[in-house]
């Protein structure tokens, strides 16, 4: 159902594929490990190894310089990126850690 409503971007490099739905921003997309945050996930074979992959890739390529990540939904206030940017940093470094990738 995920891959048929095209709710899921599989390759970061490739985000044109996905149409943005009504009401979400540039950029907010989910990715396969925000439906399969651990390789024990339910959502977990939603996806090929290789998706999850290229998936994580991405995820560790997002790392900014400071060491965090960026939010991936509207920051409508500039303290939205302010509050939600360490969640959004915290959340992947526990996917990276739960795939083995630190």
């Amino acid at each position: 159902m995920v891959r048929a409503a095209r709710l899921v971007l599989i390759d970061p490099d490739r985000p044109q594929e996905i149409p943005r739905p009504e009401g979400y921003a540039e950029g907010e997309m989910h990715r396969p490990y925000d439906y399969a945050p651990t390789p024990d996930s339910l959502a977990r074979r939603w996806f090929s190894d290789a998706e999850m992959e290229t998936a994580l890739d991405g995820l560790q390529a997002e790392q900014e310089e400071d060491g965090g990540w960026p939010i991936h939904f509207r920051a409508w206030a500039p303290g939205i990126t302010l509050e939600w940017r360490p969640v959004a940093t915290i959340h992947a470094l526990k996917v990276l850690r739960a795939y083995g990738r630190i």
